[in-house]
């Protein structure tokens, strides 16, 4: 006999599918790691981030 799956929201569809929101599931990985592990993270995006500002200022600061 035929077995008859039911799903009570789309967000269970979602979850049993693999699709959704790609930040959440970011987010949700992000909230699971240590101290240690979000301070790495945080630090290596701060890099990321800072770096063309700093390459900038550098940059400006030679030419004068």
């Amino acid at each position: 006999m035929a077995k008859i799956l039911a799903y009570n929201s789309s967000s269970d569809i979602e979850k049993n599918t693999g699709k959704g929101n790609p930040l959440k599931k970011v987010w949700e990985t992000f909230q699971s790691l240590d101290k240690y592990g979000k301070f790495f993270i945080l630090t290596a995006l701060l890099i990321i981030v800072a770096t063309p500002f700093i390459v900038n200022n550098l940059l400006e600061t030679r030419q004068r």
